[in-house]
């Protein structure tokens, strides 16, 4: 073997190795931020993106950049998780949504629901919808 010529293709790492990093540390960054939620559905975004990105014209997308897609989804698939349980609980709860609207009266100054029907000035009763039917009366 010749040693005067430096042979760097073995030593040399994959392409898009430093993406499928970014993507596994943004996929555990995603996890790590379900204390938090929302940190936990950009670092997933940015996980699935980077290890997408890491693909480059390979065929095969390397196994770090796998770990980081699916560290990444499975952490925006919990936030979401959370968050619709979350607010599922306060407004199912009578008990969560009375505490609920004392406190937006303490920090807003006005009443939930009139704040709530001025968003939305008429009730389905007043244009002739049924409560639980989105078309008229009259229709059928």
């Amino acid at each position: 073997m010749d040693y005067s010529t430096p042979d760097n293709t073995q030593n040399t790492p994959p392409k898009g190795n430093g993406m499928a990093i970014g993507a596994l540390v943004c996929g555990i960054l995603s996890l790590a931020g379900l204390l938090c939620m929302f940190p936990s559905f950009i670092f997933g975004g940015f996980a699935i993106v980077f290890a997408l990105l890491s693909k480059g014209k390979e065929r095969r997308i390397l196994s770090v950049a796998k770990a980081g897609l699916t560290l990444g989804s499975i952490g925006i698939v919990l936030a979401a998780g959370i968050m619709i349980t979350s607010v599922y609980t306060v407004l199912s709860n009578p008990q969560l949504m009375e505490q609920y609207e004392t406190l937006y009266e303490q920090i807003y100054g006005s009443d939930f629901e009139n704040d709530l029907n001025s968003i939305f000035p008429f009730t389905p009763e007043e244009n002739g919808l049924d409560r639980y039917s989105p078309f008229p009366e009259d229709t059928f």
